[in-house]
């Protein structure tokens, strides 16, 4: 198999794939309806999914907002999700790149994004935390 994107990881055949096939967990069968979810997911989330409307949605957020994005992603490109990023009106907001990754830049690079997480999300769980203590 050829990949889309070198040095990237591929979501089916380096991620889900190998993790199933080596746990001890999952049976084979466990594979097929994996493949058959996603095939029904794909039926019936297409459309919705070609016709969504941010503006119907809205950029306003009451609360702080993230984007981690892989920079290699070409189902969401990264112009893509930085113009949507752009729009939103936040207390507070962030837009993080995933070094060499693509659409699931937390599975692919799992270390940066918890890192990630960890430097920028979780002081603001930690002020919130403090806040609602001294109340």
């Amino acid at each position: 198999m050829v990949k889309a994107i070198r040095d990237v990881p591929n979501m089916i055949m380096d991620l889900f794939l190998p993790s199933m096939l080596s746990s001890p967990e999952h049976k084979m069968s466990d594979i097929i309806d994996i493949f058959k979810g996603m095939s029904f997911s794909l039926d019936h989330l297409f459309g919705e999914l070609m016709n969504f409307d941010f503006d119907k949605v809205g950029y306003h957020f009451e609360l702080p907002f993230f984007v981690f994005h892989g920079d290699r992603d070409i189902i969401t490109p990264t112009v893509t999700a930085k113009e949507y990023y752009d729009k939103i009106e936040a207390p507070y907001k962030e837009f993080v790149l995933i070094r060499n990754a693509g659409h699931l830049a937390c599975f692919a690079r799992s270390e940066q994004f918890l890192e990630e997480l960890i430097k920028r999300v979780r002081p603001l769980t930690a002020d919130a935390a403090n806040l609602s203590h001294k109340r």
